[in-house]
């Protein structure tokens, strides 16, 4: 479940277009880039104006879809939404293209370049581990070795928008099977929480780029850990798979992203 935004870090501008307005409880003034709103701020946004909301906690921005007055929470709900009926209309659309290439026996989905690696990274980690840690633990920080990308199944690149310095995930999934894949953060000094509402599913052999979720990178040495199966996961499971004693129905692997 997402994290209420009252519990969340600061609210800030990040990008604005046009001449937005935000009305607080002290009154209304002009927004301005870097500016700090609450929640509950009333947005003006006119005509042919935008405006992207950073939650500087988890590093995300959600931009504006339409025009009007409204709050800085139903901006973000908003923008919310939109990426989570993407996520499930894309995710239809690769299910039913694997379904039509198994069908059809085509390769559809070039094995070109494609770097395959053997991995069940819940059992069996690339790396030696300290009794009763798991490779998961081992990610958000809790080991004391170097990160080991050897043995990942979802390769994972920044595309990045240097413009505005955002970026999407975009993310080569190794394998010939379509998987499940969600981002929680490294860091250990916070519950994890799925960062995407639906899990969006990469293509067997293929890059996929989450367009419609914006980032901007941690600084080190937080990051991001891509969580993916080929089974469809939530929260409860990806908390199950911190106990190395616990052996998931689903195969599951990981890669990690940090500045």
């Amino acid at each position: 479940m997402a994290t209420p935004l009252a519990s969340r870090g600061e609210l800030k501008i990040y990008k604005i277009k046009g001449e937005v307005t935000v009305k607080t409880s002290g009154g209304t003034r002009k927004g301005e880039k870097r500016q700090t709103v609450a929640a509950s701020d009333v947005l003006n946004i006119p005509r042919n104006a935008a405006v992207s909301i950073l939650d500087t906690k988890d590093k995300r921005v959600y931009s504006s879809l339409s025009q009007g007055r409204m709050s800085v929470k139903q901006l973000i709900d908003q923008a919310k939404s939109n990426a989570s009926n993407i996520t499930r209309t894309t995710n239809d659309m690769v299910l039913e293209a694997v379904a039509d290439n198994a069908r059809s026996k085509s390769g559809g989905f070039g094995i070109a370049g494609a770097s395959i690696h053997e991995a069940n990274a819940v059992i069996h980690a690339p790396v030696d581990l300290p009794e009763g840690l798991s490779y998961l633990a081992y990610l958000r920080g809790l080991g004391d070795k170097d990160y080991n990308d050897e043995y990942d199944v979802i390769l994972l690149r920044r595309d990045i928008n240097y413009d505005d310095e955002t970026f999407n995930f975009a993310v080569f999934n190794t394998l010939s099977k379509p998987l499940y894949f969600n981002i929680i953060q490294q860091r250990t000094d916070r519950e994890p929480e799925l960062h995407f509402l639906d899990n969006p599913i990469a293509a067997p052999r293929t890059q996929t780029v989450v367009e419609e979720y914006l980032y901007l990178l941690p600084d080190y040495p937080d990051g991001y850990i891509v969580v993916a199966s080929d089974r469809d996961f939530t929260i409860e499971d990806v908390k199950n798979l911190l106990n190395p004693r616990y052996e998931p129905e689903a195969d599951f692997y990981f890669t990690l992203l940090r500045k």
